[in-house]
Protein backbone atom coordinates (compact mmCIF):
# COMPACT_ATOMS: atom_id res chain seq x y z
CA UNK A 1 0.00 0.00 0.00
CA UNK A 2 1.46 3.33 -1.52
CA UNK A 3 1.14 6.26 1.46
CA UNK A 4 1.70 9.44 0.32
CA UNK A 5 4.56 11.60 2.76
CA UNK A 6 4.08 15.33 2.93
CA UNK A 7 6.79 17.31 2.56
CA UNK A 8 7.03 20.98 3.47
CA UNK A 9 10.15 23.05 2.14
CA UNK A 10 11.17 26.33 4.17
CA UNK A 11 13.50 28.80 1.60
CA UNK A 12 15.13 31.47 3.10
CA UNK A 13 17.43 34.40 2.01
CA UNK A 14 20.94 35.84 3.32
CA UNK A 15 22.16 39.26 2.15
CA UNK A 16 25.49 40.51 3.15
CA UNK A 17 28.90 41.99 1.82
CA UNK A 18 32.50 41.32 2.18
CA UNK A 19 35.63 44.19 1.30
CA UNK A 20 37.51 42.70 -1.37
CA UNK A 21 40.99 44.05 -1.73
CA UNK A 22 42.62 44.46 -5.28
CA UNK A 23 45.78 44.86 -6.56
CA UNK A 24 46.53 46.53 -10.05
CA UNK A 25 47.73 44.26 -12.53
CA UNK A 26 48.88 47.71 -14.55
CA UNK A 27 50.32 49.88 -11.80
CA UNK A 28 50.28 47.88 -8.67
CA UNK A 29 47.99 49.94 -7.16
CA UNK A 30 46.14 48.73 -4.25
CA UNK A 31 42.27 49.63 -3.25
CA UNK A 32 39.25 47.86 -2.27
CA UNK A 33 35.68 47.43 -3.12
CA UNK A 34 32.31 45.91 -1.50
CA UNK A 35 31.11 43.14 -3.10
CA UNK A 36 27.06 42.75 -1.79
CA UNK A 37 25.04 39.47 -2.98
CA UNK A 38 22.32 37.28 -1.59
CA UNK A 39 21.93 33.56 -1.43
CA UNK A 40 19.16 31.65 -0.90
CA UNK A 41 19.33 27.93 1.18
CA UNK A 42 16.09 25.62 1.55
CA UNK A 43 15.28 22.93 4.35
CA UNK A 44 12.69 20.26 4.29
CA UNK A 45 10.41 18.61 7.08
CA UNK A 46 8.44 15.33 7.03
CA UNK A 47 4.62 16.59 6.86
CA UNK A 48 5.79 20.48 8.65
CA UNK A 49 7.44 18.87 11.69
CA UNK A 50 10.01 20.80 13.61
CA UNK A 51 9.15 24.01 11.88
CA UNK A 52 11.39 25.99 13.87
CA UNK A 53 14.50 23.21 13.48
CA UNK A 54 13.73 23.76 9.91
CA UNK A 55 13.67 27.45 9.55
CA UNK A 56 17.21 27.11 11.48
CA UNK A 57 18.44 25.14 9.10
CA UNK A 58 17.19 26.81 5.84
CA UNK A 59 18.91 30.20 7.15
CA UNK A 60 22.12 28.32 8.14
CA UNK A 61 22.33 26.73 4.41
CA UNK A 62 21.34 30.52 3.19
CA UNK A 63 24.34 31.51 4.99
CA UNK A 64 26.63 29.11 4.21
CA UNK A 65 26.15 29.68 0.47
CA UNK A 66 26.77 33.68 0.94
CA UNK A 67 29.97 32.89 2.17
CA UNK A 68 30.57 31.19 -0.61
CA UNK A 69 29.60 33.70 -2.97
CA UNK A 70 31.31 36.21 -1.30
CA UNK A 71 33.99 34.09 -1.29
CA UNK A 72 34.25 33.04 -5.05
CA UNK A 73 32.24 36.22 -6.74
CA UNK A 74 34.07 39.12 -8.31
CA UNK A 75 33.20 42.64 -9.59
CA UNK A 76 34.59 44.54 -12.67
CA UNK A 77 35.82 47.59 -10.46
CA UNK A 78 38.33 49.72 -12.41
CA UNK A 79 41.52 51.14 -10.59
CA UNK A 80 41.10 54.66 -9.37
CA UNK A 81 44.42 55.53 -10.47
CA UNK A 82 45.10 53.81 -14.12
CA UNK A 83 41.43 52.63 -14.79
CA UNK A 84 42.24 49.13 -15.60
CA UNK A 85 40.36 46.02 -14.74
CA UNK A 86 42.66 42.98 -13.63
CA UNK A 87 41.90 40.44 -16.64
CA UNK A 88 41.73 37.54 -13.99
CA UNK A 89 38.59 39.36 -12.79
CA UNK A 90 37.47 39.41 -16.27
CA UNK A 91 37.55 35.99 -16.50
CA UNK A 92 36.29 34.67 -13.52
CA UNK A 93 33.22 37.49 -14.29
CA UNK A 94 32.27 35.56 -17.71
CA UNK A 95 32.56 32.25 -16.23
CA UNK A 96 29.37 33.50 -13.66
CA UNK A 97 27.54 34.72 -17.16
CA UNK A 98 25.58 32.52 -19.61
CA UNK A 99 25.59 29.61 -17.37
CA UNK A 100 22.32 28.39 -18.32
CA UNK A 101 23.64 27.62 -21.84
CA UNK A 102 25.47 24.34 -20.47
CA UNK A 103 22.29 22.36 -19.46
CA UNK A 104 20.48 23.44 -21.73
CA UNK A 105 23.18 21.65 -24.14
CA UNK A 106 23.81 18.56 -21.99
CA UNK A 107 19.75 18.01 -22.19
CA UNK A 108 20.16 18.59 -25.76
CA UNK A 109 22.44 15.80 -26.48
CA UNK A 110 21.20 13.34 -24.02
CA UNK A 111 17.56 13.63 -25.44
CA UNK A 112 19.34 13.00 -29.26
CA UNK A 113 21.57 10.41 -27.98
CA UNK A 114 18.45 8.75 -26.44
CA UNK A 115 16.35 8.79 -29.17
CA UNK A 116 19.01 8.20 -31.88
CA UNK A 117 20.17 4.82 -29.69
CA UNK A 118 16.15 3.48 -29.74
CA UNK A 119 16.24 4.20 -33.59
CA UNK A 120 19.57 2.33 -34.02
CA UNK A 121 18.22 -0.74 -31.92
CA UNK A 122 14.62 -0.91 -33.37
CA UNK A 123 15.75 -0.12 -36.86
CA UNK A 124 14.71 -1.65 -39.79
CA UNK A 125 17.47 -0.07 -41.59
CA UNK A 126 15.70 1.29 -44.37
CA UNK A 127 16.74 4.65 -45.98
CA UNK A 128 14.25 6.78 -43.93
CA UNK A 129 15.58 5.04 -40.41
CA UNK A 130 18.61 5.78 -41.69
CA UNK A 131 17.72 9.08 -42.30
CA UNK A 132 16.02 9.83 -39.03
CA UNK A 133 19.01 8.04 -37.03
CA UNK A 134 21.39 10.65 -38.77
CA UNK A 135 19.21 13.40 -38.21
CA UNK A 136 18.99 12.86 -34.38
CA UNK A 137 22.27 12.05 -34.07
CA UNK A 138 24.02 15.16 -35.77
CA UNK A 139 21.85 16.96 -34.05
CA UNK A 140 22.83 15.41 -30.42
CA UNK A 141 26.62 17.09 -31.27
CA UNK A 142 25.84 19.79 -33.52
CA UNK A 143 22.70 21.63 -31.49
CA UNK A 144 25.25 21.44 -27.78
CA UNK A 145 27.97 22.42 -29.93
CA UNK A 146 26.26 25.67 -31.42
CA UNK A 147 25.14 26.39 -27.52
CA UNK A 148 28.35 26.15 -26.54
CA UNK A 149 29.64 27.95 -28.82
CA UNK A 150 27.15 31.21 -28.64
CA UNK A 151 28.01 30.89 -24.72
CA UNK A 152 31.55 31.27 -25.35
CA UNK A 153 31.22 34.20 -27.72
CA UNK A 154 28.93 35.81 -25.06
CA UNK A 155 31.49 35.43 -22.54
CA UNK A 156 34.28 37.13 -24.96
CA UNK A 157 32.34 40.24 -25.54
CA UNK A 158 32.52 41.40 -22.20
CA UNK A 159 35.75 43.21 -22.34
CA UNK A 160 36.00 46.18 -19.99
CA UNK A 161 39.35 47.04 -20.76
CA UNK A 162 38.73 47.35 -24.73
CA UNK A 163 38.71 51.26 -24.32
CA UNK A 164 41.94 51.91 -22.77
CA UNK A 165 41.78 54.55 -19.83
CA UNK A 166 37.61 54.42 -20.17
CA UNK A 167 36.45 51.18 -18.83
CA UNK A 168 32.94 49.95 -19.90
CA UNK A 169 31.52 47.70 -16.55
CA UNK A 170 28.31 46.21 -15.94
CA UNK A 171 25.69 48.66 -14.32
CA UNK A 172 25.51 48.17 -10.50
CA UNK A 173 29.39 48.17 -10.29
CA UNK A 174 30.40 49.18 -7.03
CA UNK A 175 32.50 51.70 -6.66
CA UNK A 176 36.60 51.77 -5.57
CA UNK A 177 37.29 52.30 -2.30
CA UNK A 178 40.85 54.32 -1.11
CA UNK A 179 42.12 54.59 2.26
CA UNK A 180 42.30 58.23 3.56
CA UNK A 181 43.75 59.41 6.44
CA UNK A 182 43.12 62.54 8.14
CA UNK A 183 45.04 64.46 11.40
CA UNK A 184 45.35 61.49 14.53
CA UNK A 185 42.64 59.25 12.62
CA UNK A 186 42.22 55.81 11.73
CA UNK A 187 41.98 55.48 8.06
CA UNK A 188 38.67 55.16 6.06
CA UNK A 189 37.99 53.99 2.87
CA UNK A 190 36.36 56.23 0.45
CA UNK A 191 34.53 55.59 -2.91
CA UNK A 192 36.24 56.55 -6.49
CA UNK A 193 33.55 56.34 -8.68
CA UNK A 194 33.69 53.45 -11.33
CA UNK A 195 32.38 55.40 -13.71
CA UNK A 196 30.05 57.91 -14.85
CA UNK A 197 26.05 58.45 -13.66
CA UNK A 198 23.46 56.49 -15.85
CA UNK A 199 21.96 58.97 -18.46
CA UNK A 200 18.99 57.80 -17.94
CA UNK A 201 17.29 59.68 -14.85
CA UNK A 202 13.81 57.17 -14.63
CA UNK A 203 15.38 55.01 -13.08
CA UNK A 204 17.62 54.58 -9.98
CA UNK A 205 20.20 51.13 -10.69
CA UNK A 206 20.89 49.53 -6.90
CA UNK A 207 22.82 46.49 -5.96
CA UNK A 208 20.93 44.34 -2.95
CA UNK A 209 21.29 45.72 0.70
CA UNK A 210 22.29 49.40 -0.55
CA UNK A 211 19.16 50.59 -1.29
CA UNK A 212 18.42 53.51 1.40
CA UNK A 213 15.14 56.07 1.20
CA UNK A 214 15.14 59.26 2.43
CA UNK A 215 12.34 59.27 5.32
CA UNK A 216 10.08 61.13 2.69
CA UNK A 217 6.83 59.98 1.46
CA UNK A 218 7.38 58.88 -2.29
CA UNK A 219 4.18 60.14 -3.54
CA UNK A 220 3.90 63.74 -1.78
CA UNK A 221 7.11 63.89 -0.45
CA UNK A 222 6.44 65.01 3.22
CA UNK A 223 8.69 64.04 5.79
CA UNK A 224 7.11 60.51 7.24
CA UNK A 225 8.32 57.17 8.94
CA UNK A 226 5.50 55.06 7.72
CA UNK A 227 6.16 52.37 5.38
CA UNK A 228 3.73 51.34 2.47
CA UNK A 229 1.70 48.22 2.93
CA UNK A 230 -0.24 46.35 0.40
CA UNK A 231 -4.02 45.88 0.37
CA UNK A 232 -3.59 42.58 -0.67
CA UNK A 233 -0.60 40.15 -0.08
CA UNK A 234 0.91 38.63 -3.46
CA UNK A 235 3.62 36.39 -2.80
CA UNK A 236 6.62 39.00 -3.71
CA UNK A 237 6.56 41.82 -0.75
CA UNK A 238 6.49 45.22 -1.11
CA UNK A 239 9.47 47.08 -0.67
CA UNK A 240 9.03 49.11 2.83
CA UNK A 241 9.16 52.70 0.73
CA UNK A 242 8.44 56.08 3.20
CA UNK A 243 4.17 55.95 2.59
CA UNK A 244 2.46 58.57 4.60
CA UNK A 245 -1.01 57.72 5.86
CA UNK A 246 -2.63 60.09 3.26
CA UNK A 247 -1.22 58.82 0.69
CA UNK A 248 -1.38 55.32 2.20
CA UNK A 249 -5.60 55.56 2.55
CA UNK A 250 -5.87 57.38 -1.13
CA UNK A 251 -4.30 53.97 -2.19
CA UNK A 252 -6.48 51.74 -0.46
CA UNK A 253 -9.17 53.59 -1.21
CA UNK A 254 -8.51 53.18 -5.24
CA UNK A 255 -7.82 49.92 -5.09
CA UNK A 256 -10.91 49.20 -3.50
CA UNK A 257 -12.79 51.02 -6.29
CA UNK A 258 -10.83 48.85 -8.76
CA UNK A 259 -11.99 46.22 -7.32
CA UNK A 260 -15.50 46.58 -6.70
CA UNK A 261 -15.60 47.92 -10.53
CA UNK A 262 -14.16 44.56 -11.31
CA UNK A 263 -16.34 42.51 -9.44
CA UNK A 264 -19.07 44.06 -11.14
CA UNK A 265 -17.92 43.83 -14.66
CA UNK A 266 -16.72 39.93 -14.05
CA UNK A 267 -20.39 39.38 -12.43
CA UNK A 268 -21.90 40.86 -15.42
CA UNK A 269 -19.72 38.59 -17.81
CA UNK A 270 -20.19 34.71 -15.77
CA UNK A 271 -24.01 35.47 -15.41
CA UNK A 272 -24.19 35.72 -19.11
CA UNK A 273 -22.09 33.36 -20.45
CA UNK A 274 -23.69 30.82 -17.20
CA UNK A 275 -27.20 32.05 -19.04
CA UNK A 276 -26.46 30.55 -22.78
CA UNK A 277 -27.11 26.62 -21.57
CA UNK A 278 -30.77 25.92 -21.84
CA UNK A 279 -30.65 22.27 -20.13
CA UNK A 280 -28.95 23.47 -17.31
CA UNK A 281 -30.57 24.34 -13.69
CA UNK A 282 -30.79 27.08 -11.76
CA UNK A 283 -27.84 25.81 -8.74
CA UNK A 284 -25.58 24.75 -12.16
CA UNK A 285 -25.79 28.55 -13.92
CA UNK A 286 -24.78 29.35 -10.25
CA UNK A 287 -21.81 27.06 -9.60
CA UNK A 288 -20.41 27.81 -13.44
CA UNK A 289 -21.13 31.65 -13.07
CA UNK A 290 -19.12 31.65 -10.01
CA UNK A 291 -16.10 29.86 -11.53
CA UNK A 292 -16.12 32.37 -14.44
CA UNK A 293 -16.21 35.25 -11.74
CA UNK A 294 -13.48 33.61 -9.88
CA UNK A 295 -11.08 32.73 -12.90
CA UNK A 296 -11.38 36.60 -13.89
CA UNK A 297 -11.32 37.93 -10.90
CA UNK A 298 -7.79 35.97 -9.83
CA UNK A 299 -5.62 37.83 -12.33
CA UNK A 300 -7.16 41.40 -11.98
CA UNK A 301 -6.38 41.36 -8.47
CA UNK A 302 -2.50 40.40 -9.15
CA UNK A 303 -2.85 43.39 -11.90
CA UNK A 304 -4.51 46.33 -9.24
CA UNK A 305 -2.75 44.93 -6.90
CA UNK A 306 1.00 45.26 -8.70
CA UNK A 307 -0.45 48.70 -10.35
CA UNK A 308 -1.31 50.04 -6.42
CA UNK A 309 2.68 50.17 -6.07
CA UNK A 310 4.11 53.49 -5.94
CA UNK A 311 6.94 51.99 -7.91
CA UNK A 312 8.21 49.86 -9.89
CA UNK A 313 10.69 47.10 -10.20
CA UNK A 314 13.21 45.15 -12.57
CA UNK A 315 16.25 43.05 -12.45
CA UNK A 316 19.15 44.48 -14.06
CA UNK A 317 21.36 41.65 -13.23
CA UNK A 318 19.90 39.00 -11.00
CA UNK A 319 22.88 36.77 -10.50
CA UNK A 320 25.05 40.15 -9.04
CA UNK A 321 21.48 40.83 -7.15
CA UNK A 322 21.55 44.38 -9.69
CA UNK A 323 18.35 45.84 -9.57
CA UNK A 324 16.39 49.24 -11.06
CA UNK A 325 13.74 51.24 -9.52
CA UNK A 326 11.18 53.88 -10.80
CA UNK A 327 9.07 55.85 -8.30
CA UNK A 328 5.50 56.89 -9.39
CA UNK A 329 6.58 60.24 -8.37
CA UNK A 330 9.57 61.14 -10.73
CA UNK A 331 11.27 63.74 -8.10
CA UNK A 332 11.46 60.93 -5.52
CA UNK A 333 13.36 58.49 -8.04
CA UNK A 334 15.77 61.38 -8.71
CA UNK A 335 16.26 61.98 -4.75
CA UNK A 336 17.08 57.60 -4.84
CA UNK A 337 19.29 58.62 -7.44
CA UNK A 338 21.43 61.23 -6.13
CA UNK A 339 21.48 59.16 -2.52
CA UNK A 340 23.40 56.19 -4.64
CA UNK A 341 25.34 58.36 -6.73
CA UNK A 342 26.85 60.04 -3.25
CA UNK A 343 27.05 56.79 -2.15
CA UNK A 344 29.50 55.81 -5.03
CA UNK A 345 31.01 58.89 -5.39
CA UNK A 346 29.43 60.15 -8.24
CA UNK A 347 28.44 62.99 -6.88
CA UNK A 348 29.62 65.19 -3.93
CA UNK A 349 27.67 64.88 -0.56
CA UNK A 350 25.01 67.29 0.40
CA UNK A 351 26.40 69.61 3.53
Amino acid sequence: MFIPVHVNTITATATGSHIKTVTCEKCAREFFYELSRSAKGQASSVYGLYPEATKIKAQKKAQENLAKRLARDVELVPCPNCRWVNDAATRIFRRAKYRKFLPYAVFIFVIGAIVAGALYEFSQWKPSDIFAMSIFAGGALFLPAMLLTIQHLLRKRIDPNASPGAPHVPPGTPPALVPQTGMGEEPVLLPVASAASDSDVSWAVYRTGKLNFAPLCCECLESTTNRFKQTLRVKDEALAVPFCPACQRRTRKKWWLQFLAALIVAGVIGGVIAYVPERLETSGRFVMAGFIIFGLMLPVLIVITTWSKPYRVRAVDSHRGVFKIAFRNPAYTAIVIRKLGEDDGVFARAT
